[in-house]
């Protein structure tokens, strides 16, 4: 009898070797967002993005990752999940593009004798920053410029920047005309 042989080429499978990172910005950047997905596998490997179920595309024709501008989302939690597939199966890889919103700071004014007034921004953030005329200096540390409070006697525009825990920003501004007699 004869005797037959046969080749038998095993292919490695698609395999994702690189996930995608959870991304986290701010409602207000403009940078653009980068995810990116490294893969092995036999033949030529395809790549089908989405973001909250709706496919999604990058402009510059490199597959292994999707730029996307934050401005395009509202402020919450938005689904990425890319599929890669090859000539041996398909395998995946899932993160999360997280946009907070920005923080929300108002001030509020109280006098604290006839010629000093307090400014007092919202508590519970990070970080405070005040600008605008030279403030009074508070002998207790309790009020000034990185604090939540600012003691003041002049006339003037008065800002105060806030940084959150998720190092996203805001600001309010306040304008004093004192009228003191």
């Amino acid at each position: 009898p004869a005797v037959q042989s046969t080749t038998l080429n095993i292919k490695p499978p698609s395999v994702v070797t690189d996930e995608i990172d959870n991304v986290e910005v701010c409602d207000t950047d403009t940078d653009p967002v980068v995810f990116q997905v490294a893969a092995t596998g036999a033949g030529t490997l395809t790549y089908a993005w989405t973001i909250d179920g709706n496919p999604a595309t990058d402009a510059d024709g490199d597959d292994t990752k999707l730029t996307v501008n934050p401005g395009d989302f509202n402020v919450g939690t938005h689904a990425v999940h890319v599929v890669v597939t090859g000539d041996c199966g398909t395998d995946s890889s899932s993160a999360n593009l997280i946009i907070h919103a920005n923080p929300t700071v108002t001030i509020t004014l109280t006098q604290q004798c006839d010629t000093v007034s307090k400014l007092t921004a919202t508590a519970g953030f990070d970080s405070y920053s005040w600008s605008g005329p030279t403030p009074v200096n508070d002998p207790t540390n309790t009020c000034g410029p990185t604090k939540s409070c600012l003691l003041v006697d002049k006339n003037g525009v008065y800002t105060v920047h806030v940084t959150d825990n998720n190092s996203c920003n805001g600001s309010q501004t306040a304008q004093l005309c004192f009228s003191f007699t």
